[in-house]
């Protein structure tokens, strides 16, 4: 055998195996092209054993790297334990972490939060992932979450902060030309004689979208939105009901909520982060500033 054969050589194999091109790879490894096949060939020619077939699709790996593939994939898991673990041994309150949350909760609940945060720990640098995307902590796309949902991983450390409610609103002067008494509106009322924004992307699947797919369904959707705050925002302008937190509306000047909050229908807001992390000071110290903001008008 030639060259000797490290762990950089063989996570480009198995990126290349799953990838399924030389492109693709060079891409994921953030490598150029012609970097990633002249390691295969390399490789192949130190270990005497083609592991690529080439053809004008890509690259597809052989029988002798498909028997190799498992236990690399065994070699990158535990690197990535052991990076983990290195990670989370880490006692300085100071360093980067990333905080996901919808950029909502930022405006109504976490500013004063992350004020009193800034102060305390000027050697973290904060960064906030504010958008409604699920972040995949498991990847690292961020190092603590805060999101709505009522079935959280079990593999991460998890803190049940608030519970959302939700009700039903409108335009305020709408409703008030609308309605004798707004509040006391029948749920029937609103299902079947109203149009309503309905939700798109993300919303879908979460728990007001569930919901809206059950009850409203397309019949009376006179828009699709992918955000909260953009319902909010349309719906303040008189373009039709909206399934809205009370987090959102009951503190937006222009919206009236029609009717009772929905019964059983609510979001526990959870803050998650890897288990690992949880003893890693610089993300204690943020959890902990985070857990202590008051659950009023949510």
């Amino acid at each position: 055998m030639g060259h000797p054969i490290n762990w950089d050589d063989w996570r480009v194999v198995s990126t290349l195996a799953h990838a399924g091109t030389a492109g693709a790879a060079a891409r994921e490894l953030g490598m150029d092209l012609t970097t990633v096949l002249r390691r295969i060939e390399r490789i192949e020619g130190a270990l005497g054993v083609t592991l690529f077939e080439r053809d004008r699709t890509g690259m597809r790996a052989t029988l002798q790297a498909e028997t190799v593939l498992g236990e690399l994939a065994s070699m990158q898991e535990l690197a990535d334990n052991v990076e983990s673990r290195l990670v989370g041994l880490d006692s300085a309150t100071e360093g980067d972490v990333v905080l996901s949350v919808n950029h909502l909760i930022v405006e109504y609940l976490l500013l004063d939060a992350l004020k009193q945060f800034r102060a305390k720990y000027p050697a973290i640098h904060l960064t906030i992932d504010a958008n409604d995307r699920l972040v995949d902590l498991k990847a690292r796309e961020a190092d603590v979450v805060l999101r709505g949902s009522n079935d959280p991983d079990p593999q991460l450390f998890g803190l049940r902060l608030w519970r959302l409610r939700y009700g039903i609103y409108a335009s305020s002067e709408w409703a008030e030309q609308t309605f004798a008494d707004p509040q006391s509106v029948a749920l029937d009322t609103l299902l079947h004689e109203h149009d309503w924004i309905g939700f798109s992307g993300i919303l879908i699947p979460s728990v007001p979208g569930k919901w809206m797919k059950r009850h409203v369904g397309d019949r009376r959707i006179r828009c699709a939105v992918s955000e909260m705050g953009t319902a909010a925002h349309l719906s303040a302008s008189g373009f039709g009901l909206a399934l809205l937190p009370r987090l959102v509306a009951d503190k937006h000047p222009s919206l009236r909520q029609i009717g009772d909050l929905i019964d059983g229908l609510y979001s526990d807001m959870w803050l998650l982060t890897r288990k690992e992390l949880r003893s890693t000071a610089r993300v204690a110290a943020l959890i902990d500033c985070l857990k202590k903001i008051p659950a009023e008008g949510v």
